[in-house]
């Protein structure tokens, strides 16, 4: 008497089959669907763009803003240094003497402002 496989595992392998296929189909076209949207030059989609430059680091638009919002930070610190004039203060961590030209405490190495 020779053993059969039963009747159900060719249905549960081709319905797993079809099943697993169309999963990575639905996923890919998801896929296709949002980068299609953030690459699009209309405000559509600015809300999913924002959430992707934020993942992914945004584009070259993003980081020269950044560079030019840090550049504008040191030019106004620059300038208030300059309105304030020379210096001498404590450092926060261990109380030594620094001025307006130290970057770095020449004690203990901590970063000033």
């Amino acid at each position: 008497m020779s053993e059969q496989a039963p009747l159900y595992s060719d249905t549960v392998n081709w319905v797993g089959t079809t099943l697993s296929i169309a999963i990575v189909v639905i996923i890919l076209i998801i896929f296709f669907m949002i980068i299609k949207s953030t690459t699009d030059d209309s405000d559509k989609h600015s809300e999913i763009k924002k959430y992707v430059e934020a993942l992914f680091g945004g584009g070259s638009q993003a980081s020269n803003k950044q560079k030019e919002e840090e550049d504008a930070r040191a030019r106004e610190a620059a300038r208030v240094a300059k309105e304030l004039g020379p210096f001498e203060d404590t450092c926060p961590a261990c109380q030594t003497a620094v001025t307006d030209l130290h970057i770095d405490c020449p004690s203990c190495g901590l970063r000033l402002m």
